[in-house]
């Protein structure tokens, strides 16, 4: 699709890892069927945050492409933080220790996801402040909802993608509004 290849193209400006592209475009894609087949608020949006679904209708695919480069590289950013911190404090190497570890050195082996939302301007020419508005009234409140559809495509197999795909919705309840 259109979006798709737009997200990927402003991942690409980016530097984005690969697996960062593909969470991303499923981020993006996601937001625009949620948008495109249901007229009525999903459950998993809070009622104080409904007000905001009908706000990306009005978005254009590069604000939310943009917005979903952000959450992704948000999560990711996230994701690598915690696996430094878990292969930091990993003492011993039991094999019990090697599995649940390989996840985490897989996080830690991938170059940086973060970017801030500066670059993101820079990348894509929108204000910031239309990156963040976009992203914190219609993302941010889906957060593990739009992760969650990063996760599931992996499952399902439709991209060839790495196992940090797999884990990368436990980032959201991390994920602060701060930019």
């Amino acid at each position: 699709s259109a979006l798709a290849d737009l997200t990927c193209r402003m991942a690409s400006s980016l530097n984005l890892p690969p697996s960062a592209a593909v969470a991303a475009i499923a981020v993006s894609t996601q937001c625009k069927r949620d948008n495109s087949t249901s007229q009525q608020t999903p459950k998993y949006i809070r009622p104080r945050q409904r007000k905001s679904k009908s706000a990306i209708k009005n978005d254009s695919d590069e604000l939310i492409a943009a917005a979903s480069l952000l959450l992704v590289s948000t999560a990711g950013g996230i994701m690598q933080r915690l696996a430094e911190q878990a292969l930091s404090n990993a003492q011993t190497s039991s094999e019990a220790q090697v599995d649940t570890f390989t996840s985490w050195s897989e996080w830690n082996s991938q170059p940086s996801w973060h970017r801030e939302v500066s670059n993101l301007e820079e990348c894509t020419g929108l204000p910031s402040k239309n990156i963040l508005a976009c992203y914190s009234n219609n993302l941010h409140p889906r957060r593990a909802h739009l992760l969650g559809a990063v996760k599931r495509k992996f499952e399902l197999g439709e991209d060839e993608g790495d196992k940090c795909l797999q884990n990368i919705a436990v980032a959201a309840p991390l994920m602060s509004l701060k930019h």
